[in-house]
C-alpha cells in the first residue's frame, strides 16, 4: 500500500511486521515508526493480538 500521507504509530501489546520499501522491520510493545509516503505492508503472523496507535495525517478516510 502507498498513500501520499505521513502517518506513525506506536505498538502498545503484541508484534508487529511492517515492511516499509521492501524492507522487514518487526516491531514489539514500546516500539514506534513513521511513514512518508513509502510503500508499506504490515502483518501480525504472531499467535497474540497487536494493538497500535496509528495515526495518519492527512486524515484521507
Amino acid at each position: 500500500m502507498q498513500r501520499p500521507t505521513q502517518e506513525v504509530g506506536y505498538v502498545e501489546s503484541g508484534r508487529l511486521d511492517l515492511t516499509v520499501a521492501g524492507r522487514l522491520h518487526r516491531l514489539g510493545p514500546g516500539d514506534s515508526f513513521r511513514l512518508r509516503g513509502e510503500p508499506f505492508q504490515w502483518a501480525n503472523p504472531h499467535p497474540e493480538p497487536c494493538t497500535v496507535i496509528w495515526v495518519i495525517a492527512p486524515p484521507i478516510y
